[in-house]
């Protein structure tokens, strides 16, 4: 078939291989791989006065041309590979853009700390005083122990008089306080105390027993000492019998 895209197999051969043929081949293989329409550009043949061979020539490419290429049923195509290389989209696509992230602040979180004030022992020491009495035991030698191991704990109680408690009392409030913890009840005042109990020689003394003098009482401690609400300056406290007192045995 004769005409504009009439061309034989030799010639079409030599046109696909020619440096024009095999860069319109790329570009169509590099459209397919991205996509893109590439427009199809069509080639004059012709055939110079000679007879010899035929050179292509590509025309101005036009956007909806179509290029036919008519050969002959049998004939065996032979297209030189064309090497295309192909980046990753991403790369050969590159738009040269600016993006800008959102900045997101770093949440903080602030734990709280909770420290507890330790008083130093050595410079703010609290007394404490159980107000509760032992168990009284079956032995009197035992019971009047309790008795002088509770009394001494109330070393520093100050004196008030009128009082009978450990916030403050007076030396018959003191002695009151104590025996009532374990179940021994008293006269209020001291001259009436004394006139409760029976008198003992001073050599049979034993702790527990009540020491008294005409307007003041105490707590015999053993070995010459007693424990007593003496007076709004020194308040409650241990210390040696003095003069001649009277003891009155209060246990057994």
């Amino acid at each position: 078939m004769a005409g504009r895209h009439a061309m034989t197999r030799e010639t079409a051969l030599e046109t696909l291989n020619s440096p024009a043929g095999r860069g319109l081949a790329a570009a169509m293989a590099v459209g397919t791989m991205l996509g893109v329409a590439i427009p199809t550009a069509s080639a004059d043949v012709t055939e110079n006065r000679e007879g010899s061979r035929g050179t292509a020539r590509l025309a101005s490419v036009a956007p909806e041309a179509t290029t036919e290429v008519t050969v002959d049923a049998d004939a065996s195509w032979e297209i030189a590979q064309v090497a295309v290389q192909a980046e990753d989209s991403d790369s050969s696509l590159a738009l040269d853009m600016e993006v800008t992230a959102p900045v997101v602040e770093e949440e903080v979180t602030v734990e709280e700390t909770t420290t507890t004030a330790v008083a130093d022992t050595d410079t703010a020491t609290a007394a404490v005083v159980s107000e509760e009495a032992p168990a009284a035991t079956s032995s009197n030698s035992g019971l009047r122990s309790q008795i002088v191991a509770y009394a001494r704990q109330f070393s520093g109680v100050p004196y008030v008089t009128g009082g009978t408690t450990p916030s403050g009392w007076d030396c018959s409030g003191f002695v009151n306080y104590v025996f009532g913890s374990f179940g021994i009840s008293m006269p209020r005042t001291s001259s009436a105390i004394a006139a409760s109990f029976t008198q003992v020689p001073a050599s049979q003394a034993q702790p527990g027993d009540l020491v008294y003098w005409p307007g003041h009482i105490g707590i015999y401690t053993g070995n010459g000492m007693h424990i007593a609400a003496a007076n709004p300056s020194t308040g409650t406290y241990e210390h040696a019998v003095y003069g001649s007192p009277i003891y009155l045995r209060v246990v057994g």
